[in-house]
């Protein structure tokens, strides 16, 4: 099973490629989170630390609060952005970006921490 964690992608990944993928994510995104936005985020502990890949669209998350569980994506994947997501082979590809503070794909997409915060699915 494929776990992620930003304290390992700090050491494995080159400063280089860190730049690479935050200018990848800037340019084919939402605008930017303002700062003020981003630490109302962290100030409630919704900025994801871990991510594993499940199943399908389905990833399971651990926020810094503590908060994990699984997200169903497979219906919130609309726009061209996320039209190569549609392939569960490619969905399955998402890395932390440790600048965002979220999962983002090789061809630039994310989606916001809150976002999947809110849908998150808790363990019954």
């Amino acid at each position: 099973m494929k776990t992620l964690r930003f304290a390992d992608l700090k050491h494995k990944m080159s400063p280089a490629r860190r730049a690479e993928i935050a200018r990848a994510a800037k340019a084919e995104v939402a605008p930017a989170m303002t700062n003020e936005r981003m630490e109302r985020l962290k100030a409630k502990g919704c900025w994801l630390v871990e991510a594993r890949y499940v199943r399908d669209f389905v990833i399971w998350l651990r926020f810094a609060d503590g908060t994990e569980g699984e997200v169903d994506l497979s219906g919130e994947l609309q726009g061209p952005i996320f039209e190569p997501l549609r392939d569960a082979d490619y969905f399955g590809r998402f890395a932390l970006n440790p600048s965002l503070h979220t999962i983002a794909w090789p061809n630039g997409a994310d989606l916001a921490p809150a976002f999947l915060y809110e849908r998150l699915q808790l363990p019954a």
